[in-house]
């Protein structure tokens, strides 16, 4: 073995392992610890195949070769497992661990039978190829837009890895080979800061969406509510827009809690919110604005077809019991309408007088809509 490729291999295998220590310690309170271990475990134990390859020439060669390639194979396929569960596809052990098994008989079967261990070689190669083309394509099928970007780049080097590994079984010339443990070399650490970006962007997603949609009903909260209709009406204001406003409140909605249980009015309060979700145009804003409270901002739209858009809400909920346990829950809604007027005007104000015409229904005897001008 030529001596720059030995200190490359070393260099690759210290790598490694300087890579899974930072990821441990790095992430040891990670939201995907899970996720992580795996990851971490995957780069020790390429960190002892690269070592069990630098060490061919001073261990008996079926050790350095079997054994390196067998640490090898678990640790992509260990990568493989963090990337199929990160992308949400189920991982059964025992199929995984047969794969392991059988890509470790295989290559031991080359290795006793080839001449002059190219065979060996040349199958090596082209197995953990395989399960860098296997990543490669968990990667780039499905996924959520705002995490294209990170794992698309994963997929790129572990696809110049895989084509690396692939023309390494090949040939064995000394310049070739170097090439490839620095194409290895890059890869690992390309991977793995990837594998960091991609759970660092899907943890960011998760903290938005526990920011700015109601964990219960998928509306907006309160607080991102607010801010997003104050832009609106700003909006509006400049482009002369009408904007109406719709406070809604669920009829005796504590009388369900003390009936049936929370966990019953959870399922009216999730009811509603698909009946909103169904109701209203994509760009309307709405938000839970308090325990059994909504509000909804709707741009573009007068007081008149605004209470015709609460009069539908209100009959659809009307008409749409709740089915939980051995009961039958039915519940209605009261809404208050007003549309801002032709004037700059707050948020607040607007919410204050939809709030009024909200008592109003109200006291009429709930399960009704008032539009106040």
């Amino acid at each position: 073995m030529y001596l720059d490729t030995r200190t490359m291999i070393f260099t690759f295998a210290t790598g490694s392992l300087i890579m899974a220590i930072g990821l441990w310690i790095v992430n040891l309170r990670s939201a995907h610890m899970r996720l992580m271990t795996l990851w971490v475990t995957a780069n020790f134990a390429i960190f002892g195949a690269w070592v069990l390859y630098g060490l061919r020439d001073a261990v008996p060669d079926w050790l350095g070769t079997l054994a390196g390639f067998a640490l090898l194979v678990v640790g992509y396929a260990l990568e493989f497992a963090a990337l199929s569960l990160f992308c949400g596809r189920r991982v059964r052990a025992p199929f995984l661990a047969s794969l392991i098994a059988g890509a470790i008989a295989v290559n031991a079967m080359a290795f006793f039978v080839g001449p002059h261990d190219r065979l060996s070689i040349l199958v090596s190669a082209f197995l953990v190829a395989s399960w860098l083309v296997a990543s490669v394509v968990t990667l780039t099928v499905g996924g959520v837009p705002e995490e294209r970007t990170s794992r698309w780049l994963a997929a790129g080097f572990f696809l110049a890895v895989a084509l690396a590994d692939a023309a390494g079984g090949l040939t064995d010339r000394a310049m070739v080979q170097s090439m490839i443990l620095a194409v290895n070399y890059v890869g690992l650490f390309g991977t793995s800061l990837s594998f960091i970006l991609m759970t660092k962007e899907r943890t960011d997603n998760e903290l938005m969406q526990t920011a700015y949609f109601d964990g219960l009903t998928g509306l907006l909260t309160r607080r991102r509510f607010v801010e997003s209709a104050r832009r609106e009406l700003v909006r509006a204001e400049r482009q002369h827009l009408r904007t109406s406003v719709l406070m809604l409140d669920l009829d005796h909605f504590k009388d369900v809690n003390d009936t049936y249980g929370h966990p019953v009015g959870d399922l009216v309060l999730q009811s509603f919110g698909a009946i909103l979700h169904a109701s209203l145009r994509s760009f309307d804003l709405v938000g839970r604005y308090g325990g059994e409270e909504f509000c909804v901002l709707l741009p573009g739209t007068g007081i008149n077809e605004a209470a015709i858009i609460a009069e539908r809400i209100r009959s659809i909920a009307n008409l749409t019991p709740v089915k939980a346990r051995s009961a039958t829950i039915q519940y209605t809604v009261s809404t208050g309408v007003v549309q801002a007027p032709p004037r700059p005007v707050s948020l607040e104000e607007l919410v204050d007088r939809a709030d009024q015409a909200l008592y109003e229904a109200k006291a009429a005897g709930r399960n009704c809509v008032r539009a106040v001008a």
